[in-house]
This record gives structure tokens, C-alpha cells and sequence, in this order.
């Protein structure tokens, strides 16, 4: 897990694996910060709470 900056904000990186199994625990962590998945060492997707959106 490491925090990547976004546009200016902090982005948390998981992997995939281990939020699979954590789904709570994801959901929680996305309404507070942006959030890269990753699989295999690649990122391949971001999470993001409403809250975190301009719209």
C-alpha cells in the first residue's frame, strides 16, 4: 500500500488480491481518499467515494 499523488490529492494503491477479500474495508477507505487497484503490479482501476467527485 502507498500513497500517490492525483491531480494534487493522495491516492492509496491496493492490490486487488487483498481487497478481495476486504470489500468493507475498500468501500470505507474510497469515501475518504482516491484509490488504484492493483493487479500483477499494474494498475487497473480507480475507486473513488461521490464525496471525492467535482460533480
Amino acid at each position: 500500500m502507498g500513497l500517490k499523488g492525483c491531480f494534487g490529492r493522495a491516492m492509496r494503491t491496493l492490490s486487488a488480491r487483498d481487497e478481495k477479500y476486504n470489500f468493507g474495508r475498500l468501500i470505507d477507505t474510497a469515501r475518504a481518499v482516491r484509490i488504484t487497484l492493483e493487479k500483477y503490479v499494474r494498475a487497473f482501476v480507480a475507486v473513488l467515494g461521490l464525496r471525492n467527485t467535482s460533480g
